[in-house]
């Protein structure tokens, strides 16, 4: 039996980021379980492999699934191998992966944004970035600038046709669902996007 304890105090990684430093201490309360001894090997190993504590792996994987595994299956979301994925966005035109991408954001996006964060708005909006920005969705890593900037970086590594879904994707986001101006390029690894809030 393992007792993960989860007190109100900043876990060893927090400690270890000047960033975290001057974030609130959050919440927390204390469970017991009890794992297979399978199981119970295979969070030690990886504990080893990472140089940190079985405790830490077991509150990721606890972090991961509450975050992000559960909207994974709410919207039927699939993981594939990142070849698999090069190779069927190489097959798309550049047009085919604008409408694939605009396809997503009219299916997926607002129904997302409403799901997760309930109210459509453009701070919800950027949360919805931030959360797919997390490293266990793996959709791309995201840059924000000054709030007076309202420029927005997302960054990846699969090529020209992503970044053309995405940019239609995030278009719609802020246009249609935020309800702000966008300005946007792209490159082959990289979106930016400049946003106006109308007066």
């Amino acid at each position: 039996m393992i007792q993960i304890q989860t007190e109100s105090r900043q876990t060893e990684a927090e400690t270890n980021r000047q960033v975290e430093l001057t974030k609130p201490l959050r919440k927390t309360t204390h469970r017991t379980i009890r794992l297979d001894e399978e199981v119970a090997s295979i969070i030690a190993e990886q504990a080893r492999q990472e140089h940190t504590t079985d405790i830490q792996v077991i509150e990721r994987a606890v972090d991961s699934y509450a975050h992000w595994h559960l909207w994974e299956e709410k919207f039927e979301f699939i993981s594939v191998p990142s070849s698999m994925e090069h190779k069927l966005m190489s097959l798309l035109t550049d047009g085919q992966a604008r409408e694939l991408g605009r396809h997503l954001a009219e299916t997926f996006a607002r129904d997302f944004v409403r799901y997760v964060f309930k109210t459509p708005n453009l701070a919800n909006v950027l949360a919805a970035f931030r959360y797919l920005a997390r490293p266990y969705a793996n959709f791309f890593s995201l840059q924000e600038h000054s709030p007076e900037d309202r420029t927005l970086s997302f960054f990846h590594d699969r090529g020209v046709k992503v970044s053309i879904l995405w940019e239609e994707i995030i278009s719609y986001a802020l246009r249609d669902i935020a309800g702000v101006k966008v300005q946007m390029e792209h490159t082959e690894n990289q979106i930016t996007v400049h946003y106006t809030i109308p007066k």
